[in-house]
């Protein structure tokens, strides 16, 4: 069996159009769920804050009394749960407690309108010490006890925790310090029975406790566009940045692309007021290189790629094969008339002497014409062959002359009309007619193809299916004729 050059083509045409569809649909479908895993990360990871602050509200909400010890367990917990550096409780007076979570140990914040010359709270392993408004009570060496914890909080809480952290309304999700020399920090504010309490976070902490239960998902924290901490991959990159003292930007983060695959953003908080923004990133997956990998998909594309290939072969045999059968034939040259004269009727070859005359009774007569449309029939029913109108038995040119037709057209039309009449309009097609002069006389030939369509002669009531067998043709009994009809299927 040979395979058409248009196979080929088709089939190296069609495995391009695949591979591209592959690569720019992976490319976007990519991008969405990248996308929507960001949404996904942004939604959970807000939904957690709320969670914490709710807590930090029920906290401040209950009144039971409390040891010291029962507080400081609460407080730990409240760090643990929230992944948090600190915890600052004001109560109502303006006193407060405080607790951070890198040195485990816990300070009193003395209340900022408390007489200077009162009795000072005192931390739970040190002695009285002198207070001011906003300050943390001292140790027995007279040094702040803010010096006991860590240093960025702790300079932070001498710049005046009480003052600084004002109620904002409408009390924001998350919001950030102002900038002194030990460093910005991040909070969440609750309020409720006239108790507030600030959970602080470091950048980083932040950063971690948003990160640690979405592995996939990393994050950034920003203030006005330039970026304070970062988390897995983009952490590297901003400390190259500082290093090389620069500075890392959001805008040039987010709109970075890494070849067909970029990094999808979505903001979890921001504020206004001062320019922060905690932003989730996620970067598009390569889908394509991960496809590739996997054996399953190789099989699955393999398996896709080879039914197409037998299709586009099959279709294209099939078609070529149609085309065969219902394209017109050349005319015959007047070698191959003799070489058929030459070869006398066999399988393929028939002769006839005329087309409606009969010789013997010198008048037309139907039973001539059914004669050759026989002949037609046969080749069309089994593997074709050539009729030729003009030719004696054994081979001598008669010519057309008998018949009495106008000219060649007249008689082309009229054996035309009568494969239309008697065997049907649609093998006309296989069917490829023509005149041609041999040795001043006029030959008819009907070059058949072998039919799609099993081909029934019709004649009165009566219809004939007939096949060609060797000079001859036989008519086939409906037995004969279901046993070989399953070659037209």
């Amino acid at each position: 069996m040979r395979i058409p050059k248009t196979a080929y083509a088709v089939i190296a045409a069609t495995l391009c159009i695949v591979l591209l569809f592959i690569v720019f649909n992976t490319a976007i479908v990519a991008r969405l769920v990248s996308g929507v895993a960001v949404d996904y990360f942004v939604d959970a990871a807000r939904q957690s804050l709320r969670d914490t602050r709710t807590q930090m509200t029920a906290m401040l909400s209950d009144s039971t009394p409390l040891d010291d010890n029962a507080e400081s367990e609460i407080l730990r917990e409240m760090l643990r749960v929230s992944g948090a550096t600190g915890i600052v409780v004001f109560n109502t007076d303006g006193s407060g407690v405080y607790l951070d979570t890198l040195t485990g140990r816990k300070a009193r914040v003395p209340a900022p309108l408390a007489p200077q010359s009162g009795t000072a709270e005192q931390t739970e392993n040190t002695a009285p010490a002198q207070s001011r408004p906003g300050a943390i009570a001292g140790n027995s060496t007279g040094q702040p006890a803010a010096e006991s914890l860590s240093p960025a909080l702790a300079r932070w809480l001498r710049a005046g925790l009480d003052t600084s952290l004002e109620v904002a309304p409408g009390l924001p999700l998350l919001e950030i310090s102002p900038e002194t020399d030990g460093g910005r920090l991040l909070y969440i504010l609750a309020q409720a029975a006239g108790r507030t309490a600030f959970l602080l976070y470091t950048p980083e902490a932040l950063i971690g406790s948003v990160v640690q239960h979405f592995p996939h998902a990393e994050a950034v924290v920003s203030v006005n566009g330039i970026i304070l901490a970062a988390s897995g991959g983009f952490s590297q990159e901003l400390e190259k940045a500082r290093q090389e003292e620069k500075q890392l930007t959001l805008k040039a983060l987010t709109g970075r692309r890494e070849g067909t695959y970029g990094i999808t953003s979505e903001t979890l908080v921001s504020s206004k007021a001062t320019g922060l923004a905690v932003t989730m990133l996620a970067r598009e997956v390569n889908l394509l290189s991960m496809l590739l990998r996997d054996t399953r998909f190789l099989v699955a594309t393999a398996a896709l790629l080879a039914a197409l290939a037998a299709i586009i072969i099959g279709y294209t045999l099939y078609a070529g094969k149609m085309r065969k059968a219902y394209r017109p034939n050349k005319p015959l040259s007047s070698q191959q008339v003799r070489r058929l004269l030459r070869q006398g009727e066999g399988d393929h070859v028939e002769f006839k002497s005329t087309l409606r005359f009969n010789l013997k009774s010198g008048k037309n007569d139907k039973s001539i014409e059914l004669a050759v449309l026989k002949g037609i029939t046969a080749f069309l029913n089994t593997a074709g062959g050539t009729l030729l109108v003009g030719v004696s038995d054994e081979g001598e040119v008669l010519g057309m002359d008998p018949d009495g037709f106008r000219n060649d057209d007249h008689a082309l039309r009229h054996i035309s009309n009568l494969v239309a009449e008697h065997i049907g309009i649609r093998h006309i097609n296989a069917i490829s007619l023509h005149a041609l002069t041999l040795d001043g006389k006029t030959v008819l030939a009907a070059v058949c193809r072998q039919a799609t369509d099993p081909a029934f002669l019709r004649h009165k009531d009566d219809e004939m299916f007939l096949v060609r067998q060797g000079p001859g043709n036989r008519q086939l009994s409906f037995s004969e004729f279901w046993h070989i009809s399953r070659k037209f299927r």
